[in-house]
């Protein structure tokens, strides 16, 4: 692997574990019971329905308040959450050591826990006959990765009105943003981008880089057979 892979590997990974630092940070709200309820913002009392163009086709009747979204991707869920939607049940994966037992992401279980979303199901696949047994109003999942719906978009869309979004060709801010506008939450999806603009900031004023010497490089790269891995791939050129 050249230089270039590395750096490229390295950009792909600094831009993921960003991802999941803002979800971490504010994914733990308790908004989504406040949008449940309607609580006291614009954003909470706008209850009219609406169209949504999305990455699986058009949605109509898409209500402005939904009260009871089902998460038939495990990735989408923690952006929901982030927004402080009314997610009441989530798909799961297998648990592992990026997952809490339920089989949740480590990053944003906590909330789920604090707002008692639910297993829908664990597996990729969506169940859909489970899916119906929580009579959501809205269903929101991937039409990309492993939790790709596309090929159930159909007998979903007949449980209740379904979105589904490509996450692997755009950044989990523009996602979020996409997300709020469809939802609602637009200024809840912009306190969220601002709040993790604001924590990388600070967290880089707070990195003291060695001022003399040649700096250590370090590669993390994402799971493989369960397990997380890193290593120190040699020292760097200072520019």
């Amino acid at each position: 692997m050249n230089g270039r892979q590395l750096r490229a590997r390295f950009r792909g990974v600094a831009v993921v574990a960003a991802g999941l630092l803002a979800l971490t940070a504010c994914g733990g709200g308790d908004g989504a019971d406040a949008g449940a309820k309607g609580g006291g913002s614009g954003e909470g009392r706008a209850a009219a329905a609406r169209t949504v163009k999305h990455d699986a086709g058009t949605t109509e009747k898409v209500p402005g308040r939904p009260k009871r979204i089902v998460s038939v991707s495990v990735t989408m869920a923690g952006h929901l959450l982030a927004l402080d939607a009314p997610v009441i049940a989530s798909q799961a994966t297998p648990p592992s050591v990026i997952t809490d037992k339920q089989g949740f992401f480590t990053q944003w279980s906590d909330a789920a826990a604090k707002n008692s979303v639910k297993v829908a199901y664990q597996g990729f696949g969506p169940d859909v006959e489970k899916v119906l047994a929580l009579k959501p109003d809205l269903i929101v999942g991937a039409s990309s990765g492993a939790e790709n719906a596309e090929k159930f978009y159909d007998k979903l869309s007949a449980v209740a009105p379904t979105l589904l979004y490509r996450h692997d060709d755009v950044s989990w801010q523009d996602l979020t943003g996409r997300l709020g506008k469809d939802l609602g939450p637009e200024k809840r999806a912009s306190e969220v981008v601002a709040a993790h603009d604001k924590r990388v900031g600070e967290v880089k004023a707070a990195i003291s880089l060695p001022t003399a010497g040649p700096l250590p490089v370090g590669v993390v790269t994402g799971a493989l057979g369960g397990v997380y891995l890193a290593w120190l791939l040699g020292r760097g050129r200072r520019r």
